[in-house]
């Protein structure tokens, strides 16, 4: 994998993360009857997993921009960033989602697997070595 199409990973990342967004308004009240009345009787997202989602996101902006220079320890806090959504996820309540919102969260998923294999285990990683300033 070269620095460029790494570098498209990250936006693409974003690209999908704004595109889930827009699928979950748009296809919101076409859940079958069913589902949605299960959705509404789930309990609220309590007020802690609001603000650590909140912090989580404007974590993962900066890391972004982190990721696309290269920054050293951008690997470590894109790993962080991926280990608190999972966190998150699994104790708040069920998310029941239309399939092009689903879509949109498993694209997003294999791209965040592919920048984790990419940072650790390609050549993009010696990107991410310390560099020496040699004294002139």
């Amino acid at each position: 994998m070269t620095p460029r199409v790494f570098r498209l990973l990250v936006v693409g990342f974003w690209l999908l993360f704004g595109a889930y967004f827009s699928a979950h308004s748009m296809t919101a009240g076409q859940l079958p009857l069913a589902i949605s009345a299960a959705a509404q009787h789930q309990p609220p997202v309590p007020a802690w997993q609001t603000w650590i989602g909140l912090l989580n996101l404007l974590v993962s902006i900066w890391n972004a921009w982190e990721l696309i220079y290269f920054k050293r320890r951008a690997r470590w806090v894109f790993v962080a960033v991926v280990a608190v959504g999972l966190v998150d996820s699994l104790w708040g309540p069920l998310m029941i989602e239309a399939p092009a919102a689903t879509l949109t969260i498993l694209l997003q998923s294999m791209v965040a697997g592919a920048l984790l294999v990419a940072m650790f285990f390609s050549p993009v990683a010696k990107e991410f070595a310390p560099t020496r300033v040699d004294a002139a």
